[in-house]
């Protein structure tokens, strides 16, 4: 590159002829009046007339919340999904299918709505220590604590430093309540560190910050 940058293009304008009639997909499963029972596996379906491209599937509720389900060639036709076990009662879900084609734009599609039963209670997570005001000491093993209620699946556990991610620190069984974190030498010091806990194991993800 050297110089003011320089363009050019057509002195007049062109045709394109002989395109394929436009793509198409639709959901076929779920369809209106279909009721999931939560926790259990279930089955995601759709019909296309493209043979390449990628189609990518999200759960919506009614509240908008989005749990994403899969992402796979759209020859494939359908995809099995683990409904969450505490994903939350409701008549209202429906999924939503982006498709990309290898060459066009994107489509979309959304399900007819549908019904989700037997959902266990949510979980609930809060984060004991630190919680503000304490002083670690780098390469001193500290332990990371919360209290869970209605726990189920894991824990993970992230470094912060101000208001960046910094890193990963682990996971731990949520009804374990605490996690041991053996704190990195080189960590650098700092007073705007904080501790954000995170489970994604069942229904929307919930978390919460020292």
């Amino acid at each position: 590159f050297c110089g003011p940058y320089v363009d050019d293009s057509s002195d007049a304008r062109f045709a394109i002829t002989g395109p394929q009639p436009p793509l198409t997909i639709s959901i076929r499963s779920p369809m209106e009046g279909t009721v999931w029972q939560a926790g259990t596996t279930q089955t995601i379906a759709w019909a296309s007339t493209a043979t390449d491209g990628y189609v990518e599937l999200y759960l919506v509720s009614s509240s908008g919340e989005r749990f994403w389900s899969d992402y796979v060639p759209v020859q494939r036709g359908s995809v099995p999904w683990d409904v969450p076990s505490c994903i939350g009662d409701g008549t209202d879900y429906t999924v939503e299918l982006s498709f990309r084609p290898e060459c066009g734009p994107q489509i979309e599609a959304t399900s007819e709505t549908f019904a989700i039963t037997g959902s266990l209670p949510r979980p609930a997570l809060r984060l004991t220590s630190p919680n503000g005001g304490e002083r670690w000491e780098a390469r001193v093993p500290q332990l990371i604590t919360w209290e869970g209620l209605n726990a189920t699946g894991d824990v993970d556990a992230y470094l912060l430093k101000g208001d960046e991610w910094w890193d990963w620190l682990g996971s731990a069984p949520m009804v374990a309540g605490q996690l041991a974190w053996d704190i990195c030498p080189y960590v650098g010091d700092g007073a705007d560190y904080a501790i954000r806990i995170e489970s994604c194991s069942c229904g929307p993800c919930i978390g919460d910050d020292s």
